[in-house]
């Protein structure tokens, strides 16, 4: 079971006054919060990013983030909040233009012109190959995240 510790949220969001638009943001604030206190974790913290007066409201609720003291649990949370914010197009489909990097943990575009001249490793071969690779999702390590790593397993290449 993994341990999750309070969600921080930056005082200034919270002092900036929202104005619900929808139905349910309508709703008297403790309806709202019996909703945020039945959620398990995850769903907390995907209401509270939906919008600034869930968030506001979420400050109230308590939520909680997945606590980085056990890595394996850590890791498969963040993972699950994260494929439920991926990238969508105007129709709610994921975006084929990005990519979910396993290391870095954050999607990152697919496209090769984005990575054109961004080389982060001296070897322009291997630098395109990486991209080539995350380009057709060969690879679920972005090619910052690669270019990094060859860095630090070959760094006598590039003193």
């Amino acid at each position: 079971m993994p341990h999750w510790k309070s969600f921080k949220i930056p005082p200034d969001l919270i002092a900036t006054p929202s104005l619900p638009s929808s139905p349910f943001l309508r709703l008297p604030t403790e309806l709202l919060l019996m909703v945020l206190y039945q959620a398990d974790p995850l769903d907390k913290i995907c209401l509270a990013f939906s919008c600034r007066h869930l968030l506001q409201i979420s400050a109230l609720a308590s939520a909680k983030v997945p606590c980085r003291c056990k890595p394996q649990c850590f890791s498969q949370e963040i993972e699950k909040l994260l494929k439920r914010v991926k990238p969508v197009d105007a129709r709610g489909k994921s975006k084929r233009t990005w990519g979910f990097c396993i290391d870095c943990m954050r999607y990152r575009p697919t496209r090769k012109s984005y990575w054109n001249g961004k080389v982060t490793c001296g070897n322009w071969a291997a630098w395109d190959r990486a991209v080539r690779c995350w380009n057709t999702k060969f690879s679920l390590q972005c090619p910052q995240c690669w270019g990094e790593e060859w860095q630090s397993v070959c760094p006598r290449l590039h003193a």
